[in-house]
């Protein structure tokens, strides 16, 4: 009886260990599925950062590239094309070339407006250097070496017959160090000058309103008043003054980028802003025509990008664009392959700006150039088909990698 009792005691106990086993298991693996869901949940809930685009700012990105296209498609001589002061050719298109002064100052202002905002991720020195800075200069290398090589010497839109010589060497290698011989490379010694002094300009927009005082300051003095006295500073007088209002000109721009972007314009200075634009194009025409006239020979003053008028049409479209272009295109940019297209054309904007270049001189090479036609109709016509060649050649080698940090 007792043995009985006793092996039924056992039993018991055994039994529950058993439950009490079962149980610390299926906790066990509760609390497994229970992290690993937690785990699983922190995986899905983390935040995945994607760059924003602000799709005005692309658009006006694109525009800024096709006018520049169009800048040297309507201002560039061709020797022995008619393309003299006063003549039909040359009126045409010292109008249309008056159009698109704002190209540059387009870019400076974009530049500005992503890198200058001292609330986004800090811009170390370090950090413009490696990252933006080395960007820009192997952009700068790559295809220095490519225009005064190459193109200087293969494509050779002017057929001159060279004579290689220990002084044509040394000429050649001075080009490549200095970009020279390619109109165009200059913009990206202004671009890695402005990088490098970029910690300095977002230390300074911390203070926003003395950062505004010092841009103001720099449009008055290096836009407005070497604009409004012009006429009358002797040449030899100006090339003393002309680094300091380049110098001065860019860096507004640069700063102004960012005060426009981030400040909201009340509908009245929207429309104010607008008037400015546009009579800042009209003036560009005026005083480009009135001084050519003057001097009875074509001229560059009033058109280029230190000018004053020339603030007044970057500013006032920019805004235009912020605002109601802005509106316009809401509903046109939820269509994603339109978007696509879009973004691929803004993407592919500085390298268009780097090959457009030899595009245009190799369209010239085959007696395909802006007066091969009317320039009334066939500047814009020319114009796409630049901008049109140097895309696809872009968004082509884009796809290659070793290319793309170069595009």
């Amino acid at each position: 009886m007792n043995d009985n009792k006793s092996l039924l005691i056992h039993s018991n106990n055994i039994e529950e260990s058993k439950d009490k086993n079962s149980k610390n298991i299926e906790n066990t693996k509760n609390k497994s599925i229970l992290n690993s869901k937690s785990t699983n949940e922190v995986e899905i809930d983390k935040p995945v950062i994607k760059k924003e685009r602000i799709y005005w700012v692309e658009w006006l990105r694109i525009l800024a590239s096709i006018l520049v296209v169009y800048n040297h498609c309507t201002g560039i001589c061709l020797i022995g094309k008619e393309y003299k002061f006063g003549k039909y050719n040359w009126k045409v298109l010292f109008f249309q070339n008056s159009l698109c002064r704002s190209c540059v100052p387009f870019f400076l202002m974009i530049s500005g407006m992503f890198l200058l905002d001292p609330k986004k991720k800090k811009k170390s020195f370090k950090l413009m250097v490696t990252k933006y800075f080395y960007r820009i200069f192997k952009c700068y290398v790559f295809w220095s070496l490519y225009y005064n090589l190459f193109n200087e010497y293969v494509i050779n839109v002017y057929n001159v017959k060279y004579t290689w010589n220990k002084e044509l060497v040394k000429k050649t290698i001075m080009n490549i160090i200095k970009a020279n011989s390619c109109g165009h490379m200059w913009y990206l010694k202004l671009i890695m000058c402005l990088y490098l002094v970029t910690p300095i300009l977002r230390s300074i927009l911390y203070k926003r309103k003395f950062a505004l005082t010092i841009t103001l300051f720099l449009v008055f003095t290096c836009q407005f008043m070497v604009t409004s006295l012009r006429f009358w500073i002797p040449d030899n007088v100006y090339k003393f003054v002309d680094p300091f209002e380049t110098a001065g000109s860019f860096t507004a721009y640069y700063m102004l980028g960012y005060f426009l972007k981030s400040h909201d314009f009340s509908n009245i200075s929207k429309y104010f802003y607008y008037f400015v634009g546009f009579l800042g194009i009209a003036l560009t025409e005026i005083l480009r025509f009135l001084d050519c006239y003057i001097k009875k020979e074509s001229s560059g003053l009033f058109g280029n990008y230190s000018s004053f008028n020339v603030t007044m049409s970057s500013v006032g479209l920019l805004i235009f664009f912020k605002y109601f272009v802005n509106e316009r295109i809401k509903n046109i940019m939820k269509n994603e392959s339109f978007k696509k297209v879009i973004v691929a054309l803004s993407d592919c904007s500085f390298g268009v700006y780097l090959v457009h270049m030899t595009v245009y001189h190799l369209y010239v090479k085959f007696k395909l150039h802006t007066q091969t036609f009317n320039p009334l109709y066939w500047a814009f016509i020319y114009t796409a088909i630049i901008y049109t060649t140097s895309f696809v050649i872009i968004y082509l080698l884009r796809k290659i990698k070793i290319f793309r940090s170069f595009t």
